[in-house]
């Protein structure tokens, strides 16, 4: 069955984390989190007139806090992907071909370079 809007919101990310934690116990240190990315969009903020259709129907208020799509210019994205980690221990992420080209300076940028 495919993702629905109420699969890759921010309350369902935190509900199936908190699922992982308590059946992980003290194993949840070694296990390694991860996530796929669905969209990127990087004039989120600076987009004027109607937005565009978006995976999974989320809603706009919802895609930036979901983990499984990423706004913003190239910092953004970065710190974004931190705090996601910092939150939920997502430890890495399952990128598109397409995302590359975007994702490279936020590679860069998080592995210091």
């Amino acid at each position: 069955m495919a993702p629905t809007r109420t699969d890759v919101t921010e309350a369902a990310i935190d509900r199936k984390v908190g699922w992982i934690r308590a059946a992980a116990g003290e194993r949840l240190a070694v296990l390694e989190l991860n996530i796929a990315l669905f969209e990127l969009d990087r004039i989120f903020r600076q987009r004027r007139g109607p937005p565009p259709q978006r995976a999974y129907g989320i809603s706009e208020d919802e895609l930036p806090r979901s983990p499984h799509f990423l706004v913003g210019d190239s910092e953004e994205m970065a710190a974004t992907l931190v705090a996601r980690r910092e939150r939920w221990g997502i430890s890495y992420i399952a990128l598109r071909p397409e995302h590359l080209a975007v994702m490279s300076p936020v590679i860069a940028r998080l592995a210091g370079t």
